[in-house]
């Protein structure tokens, strides 16, 4: 939860309108951010001079990663708020062990084209691979 505590002060310091192409990775789904998003926008806007919605900025800005946190709920929730183009697996390890977590890509309610973007799409892109 810190570390999702220090993205969004990140967000609201401002760097991303003096910055807008900087990327930058959240672990564990966020860090409980996405399930906020809402709200950071409602409660922000008055407090802040940012130039955009507070999720706009997350929606373009960040990436996220489930961290081994493999949960197709956790998943669909991510879909839904920050699409495939934003979401990179990555496992835990040594937390979470690389044979048990290859399977959740698999089994997971992904379209194909989904499924690739995840294992390694967003990468390739991010980072230019």
């Amino acid at each position: 939860m810190d570390v999702g505590i220090q993205v969004i002060r990140l967000i609201v310091s401002g760097i991303f309108d003096r910055l807008p192409e900087l990327k930058i990775i959240s672990g564990h789904w966020g860090e409980l951010v996405p399930l906020f998003l809402e709200r950071l926008d409602d409660e922000l806007a008055a407090y802040t001079d940012l130039k955009h919605p507070f999720s706009d900025y997350y929606r373009h800005n960040v990436y996220v990663t489930p961290s081994g946190i493999l949960s197709e709920p956790q998943l669909q929730f991510m879909l839904a708020e920050m699409g495939a183009d934003h979401l990179i697996f990555s496992v835990d390890y040594p937390y979470k062990q690389p044979q048990t977590a290859g399977s959740f890509l698999t089994h997971a309610k992904l379209t194909p084209m989904q499924r690739e973007q995840i294992a390694h799409g967003t990468a390739e892109q991010l980072f230019k691979l």
